[in-house]
């Protein structure tokens, strides 16, 4: 086996003695969004001598993830700013996944009993991807008894989207 292409791994890792036609990658050693080109040649040890090769091209894809909104649905008082906090759970066991490339889109919709509207938005904080997962809702964005639904999108280097919606219940401020 030999590696002809792609950020260079040892190949003395890969291959077992015993089954020397398998190249047996274990998970996590190659990088997301990078393409490997890996060749094989064999030859018989008997005659006739024959040889023969093979090839294959490996694209290594992003790890499979999921979208999380901390504190989501939730009974929110009237008069207080809105905090809620956007995790990205990958699927996989990679311990060094990265989080370069990850944007954050947060929208907002009041529900009412036949249909929905978008959230007014005067200091336009949704449907803006941004790097930083948290969000704040100024109070002045709603009112006592409202249902928001809140959705957040989390898209990692253009290529995987995940999506978490939380159902936001205002409540009337407490009486102090």
């Amino acid at each position: 086996w030999s590696q002809d292409s792609g950020i260079s791994i040892n190949m003395d890792t890969l291959i077992n003695p015993k089954t020397p036609l398998w190249l047996k990658i274990p998970a996590c050693t190659l990088e997301p969004g990078a393409t490997y080109d890996f060749s094989v040649e064999m030859q018989t040890i008997d005659p006739p001598l024959e040889t023969s090769s093979a090839s294959i091209t490996l694209l290594v894809i992003e790890e499979m993830f999921d979208a999380y909104i901390e504190n989501g649905n939730q009974q929110h008082p009237a008069g207080k700013d809105l905090i809620l906090n956007g995790r990205i759970l990958y699927r996989g066991t990679c311990p060094s996944t990265s989080n370069a490339g990850v944007t954050y889109s947060w929208s907002c919709e009041k529900l009412t009993d036949q249909n929905s509207a978008p959230c007014s938005d005067p200091q336009g904080i949704f449907n803006q991807p941004s790097s930083i997962s948290s969000l704040i809702v100024p109070a002045i964005y709603f009112s006592a008894y409202d249902s928001l639904k809140i959705t957040l999108v989390i898209t990692k280097n253009q290529y995987s989207t995940a999506t978490a919606v939380s159902s936001i219940s205002v409540t009337p401020d407490p009486v102090i």
